[in-house]
């Protein structure tokens, strides 16, 4: 009798391993935290490769206008990273807590660097604590604001997230995960033509 109440006790936890979701097997990650997940107004902006990047914005947007948090999800190797976006249409005054990552290039809001030097510029602005008045006061007012294109692919806007959470991961490591990861969207102002010379 005990032999069989055994077998069935491992029968059901086999079945009971097998019924779990893909998601429930993989590891999921929150940025900026899960405590913002905890919101009932919660939208997902899906992703697919072949999305212009001014679309995906628009989506964005328009959630952000509705009340609501957009948030995309993106798999890392055996993760799943769920990540709300913030608006990015703030003023100069908090421009400094800005940092801008785009296809080539990082910078702040008065320093320019070439990508692969992410990790360290990450570490200049989430250490800052006020030191440099042109850089983000605390780690906590922290955005890193991806800039793309108009017509670049979802596809890219992957890649890019993938770049900046393993950077963002490695710092955060060093700060036993008290690091909070606060990521916007944005594409390239285009200057307005100017206008024709009067005739007068």
């Amino acid at each position: 009798m005990k032999k069989y109440v055994y077998l069935a006790g491992i029968v059901f936890i086999i079945l009971s391993c097998k019924n779990k979701t893909e998601e429930e097997k993989r590891d999921v990650v929150y940025y900026p935290s899960k405590l913002y997940f905890n919101s009932s107004n919660l939208k997902r902006v899906t992703l697919q490769s072949s999305d212009n990047f001014i679309d995906i914005i628009k989506d964005v947007n328009r959630i952000h206008r509705n009340d609501s948090l957009p948030y995309i999800e993106v798999e890392e190797g055996n993760r799943i990273v769920k990540i709300i976006l913030m608006r990015s249409d703030g003023g100069l005054k908090i421009r400094k807590n800005f940092l801008t990552m785009t296809k080539d290039s990082v910078y702040t809001l008065t320093r320019d660097y070439p990508l692969n030097r992410l990790n360290e510029v990450l570490r200049i602005q989430y250490e800052n604590k006020g030191r440099v008045a042109t850089l983000a006061e605390r780690a906590g007012l922290v955005i890193v604001e991806i800039e793309l294109d108009h017509y670049d692919s979802g596809e890219r806007l992957i890649e890019s997230l993938k770049m900046l959470i393993t950077n963002f991961d490695s710092l955060n490591a060093q700060h036993k995960d008290s690091l909070e990861l606060r990521i916007a969207l944005s594409v390239p102002l285009i200057p307005l033509p100017l206008p024709p010379p009067s005739e007068n």
